[in-house]
């Protein structure tokens, strides 16, 4: 039987990033800030095989279970049939938090004396307690790249076993945690070339976040105590729109307990999941999404364009006009910094 397109695409995924050549990093004094997030990949099984993924009430011995080599994993002909999802968390609504509520990976800010690779191990271990060091995942990559005023590091781990350890999100950093599977990232592609060969387009979705730019630059406690000078920052700099993805979860979300008041107070409604449980994926995450779904394809077929979608609109064309400079100013100082692969 011929393996599923979801196969395909991890295979070429693994393969691709085999022939990536292996590099270190060094901390740039220019950018000292650094963070690392944490994807996380999984493969449900063929409908011939019934896995403890996805079925409550496994048996004792499921989790302990040997954990295949990647080799073996990829010619298991149960995963050769099955659907790969990747993982994304919902963060907890905070009024000190800037990204509140919005859909990312599991990851945070790189501590002293601190691997890159230990943050994103760390912060995935303390935010939704799953630990990818218990040799049930294989530490695929290692992806940097530029992001504000520092690095952002990129590590993607596969998990090998069948059986996913249950979750427990941190309720005052985390309010849920969502498997979105690969169709749901492919339906939103214009054009790619899917299963056979068969070149696969679609209409774009034009469905944007769209920010208030001033409540990017001032903080909430300077916007109370100067009303009149936010009004007038928000009809000079006026809004931002960006490409947004609708994506309905595969499985039912795994919701944090909240254990007190306060907790209880990060559960409220966020923007960026709807009541039917869809997330609106946009920004540094979707574009992150965009360079993985890339990597599943070979390099002569890339989506083009990619999942990441056009450029953001401003609501002012002067504003549009001055970041458009900007980013022709810059592209130099951008591509100086190519993304950078370690195992």
């Amino acid at each position: 039987m011929a393996p599923s397109f979801d196969y395909e695409c991890l295979a070429t995924l693994v393969a691709r990033l085999g022939t990536q050549p292996t590099r270190t990093f060094a901390a740039d004094p220019a950018c000292p800030r650094r963070a690392s997030v944490a994807l996380l990949l999984r493969v449900i099984p063929g409908p011939t095989h019934v896995s403890t993924a996805s079925v409550p009430n496994e048996p004792p011995d499921a989790a302990t279970a040997p954990t295949p080599s990647l080799d073996e994993f990829l010619q298991d002909p149960h995963v050769r049939q099955g659907t790969l999802e990747l993982l994304y968390i919902e963060r907890a609504r905070s009024q000190r938090d800037r990204w509140s509520g919005q859909i990312a990976f599991p990851g945070g800010r790189r501590e002293p004396g601190e691997t890159d690779q230990g943050a994103a191990e760390r912060e995935t271990r303390e935010e939704i307690d799953l630990d990818v060091t218990a040799g049930d995942h294989r530490h695929a990559i290692c992806l940097t790249v530029l992001y504000g005023e520092g690095f952002l590091t990129i590590k993607v781990y596969l998990q090998l076993s069948q059986h996913t350890p249950a979750l427990s999100p941190q309720p005052g950093e985390v309010a849920s945690v969502h498997w979105i599977g690969l169709d749901q990232l492919l339906c939103h592609l214009p054009c790619y070339t899917g299963p056979e060969g068969v070149v696969v387009q679609q209409p774009l979705d034009w469905n944007p976040v769209t920010i208030d730019i001033a409540s990017r630059l001032a903080s909430s406690g300077w916007r109370q105590r100067h009303p009149w000078l936010t009004r007038l920052l928000r009809l000079v700099t006026g809004n931002v729109s960006y490409h947004c993805l609708s994506l309905a979860t595969t499985h039912p979300p795994v919701v944090a307990k909240a254990t007190t008041a306060n907790d209880a107070a990060t559960f409220l409604p966020s923007a960026f999941v709807t009541a039917n449980q869809h997330l609106r994926l946009w920004g540094l995450t979707l574009r992150m999404t965009s360079d993985l779904v890339d990597l599943m394809f070979p390099g002569h077929a890339s989506p083009l364009p990619s999942l990441a979608g056009p450029l953001p609109q401003f609501s002012i064309c002067e504003v549009s006009l001055l970041m458009r400079l900007w980013l022709r100013i810059n592209t130099g100082f951008f591509c100086s910094r190519p993304s950078v692969f370690s195992g």
